[in-house]
């Protein structure tokens, strides 16, 4: 903000003229905050998303070996709660019914990674679908879903 005051002063600006433009500049930097992610953006995201769901698909699946069943929850899969996932990019990261991963990222698309019941032994393959991303297939094993 020195930077701002110092083009302020040069520019001679005073009183109400150097609150007007201290508005417009605000708000001129709060519109880039939210401008569209690059696609390089949108990679980076997914990428770290998936690795948060890999490293949950393990607790999910120790879960499954200690209970027999898969998880419906954080709390059962000995993770901690979802909101405690939350991110610049991430919401958060929920265990649902069936050992379902679901990561929500802002400001919207999600990921889910689900159990595969098909392939024994049970967990050794996952299905990875996606919401909300344009060629998620180029940067993580996702499908979009349908």
């Amino acid at each position: 903000m020195s930077h701002v005051r110092f083009a302020m002063k040069s520019a001679s600006l005073t009183g109400p003229a150097a609150a007007i433009a201290m508005l417009l500049l605000v708000a001129t930097v709060d519109c880039r905050s939210n401008k569209a992610k690059t696609p390089q953006e949108s990679a980076a995201t997914l990428r770290r998303g998936f690795a948060a769901g890999i490293n949950a698909r393990t607790k999910v699946m120790d879960a499954y070996r200690q209970m027999g069943k898969w998880p419906g929850t954080n709390q059962e899969a000995n993770l901690p709660l979802p909101e405690t996932y939350a991110t610049a990019t991430m919401s958060d990261l929920t265990i649902s019914t069936g050992g379902v991963i679901t990561l929500r990222f802002k400001p919207e698309g999600t990921m889910r990674l689900l159990p595969d019941a098909r392939h024994t032994p049970i967990g050794t393959r996952w299905r990875c679908v996606t919401t909300g991303f344009e060629n998620v297939t180029a940067v993580v094993p996702c499908r979009p879903a349908h």
